[in-house]
């Protein structure tokens, strides 16, 4: 397998969610057969990079299994982390979408209503800032 072929079945994967499937499970079966495939990636280099994707593929995945948020805070938060994990567009492109991410984030969290909800809502930075660390390691 070369990395391109690895990057567009992740990005195949990740763009299924809401569109062709809702199950966690489809997506996890996906991921469980992508990384059996990444196994044969014949460059150090590229099968690492493909095990960070994977790592938050599977971040994803678990995401959506989670129970759903309780309140519109909470809500608004995941609905910027998901669009700030989106694996559209270059590496810049990316990056620059999971910073507005975090920082509309930090503006939800700013006006929740309470400590719970503000905290449940900068706990989705974590999965961004990771992220983020990702693509600025494939980009130096």
């Amino acid at each position: 397998m070369q990395y391109a072929d690895f990057d567009a079945e992740n990005r195949r994967i990740t763009g299924a969610y809401g569109r062709e499937t809702a199950d966690p499970e489809a997506l996890q079966a996906a991921a469980d057969r992508l990384r059996a495939q990444s196994a044969a990636i014949a460059s150090d280099a590229d099968r690492a990079k493909a095990f960070r994707h994977l790592t938050l593929l599977d971040e994803f995945i678990e995401s959506i299994r989670t129970p759903a948020p309780s309140s519109q805070v909470v809500w608004a938060a995941n609905d910027a982390m998901i669009r700030g994990l989106s694996t559209t567009g270059t590496p810049a492109e990316q990056r620059a979408r999971a910073s507005a991410a975090i920082e509309e984030i930090g503006r939800i969290a700013a006006a929740a209503p309470t400590g719970a909800e503000r905290d449940a809502a900068l706990e989705m930075n974590g999965a961004l800032a990771e992220f983020i660390r990702v693509l600025d390691g494939e980009t130096r």
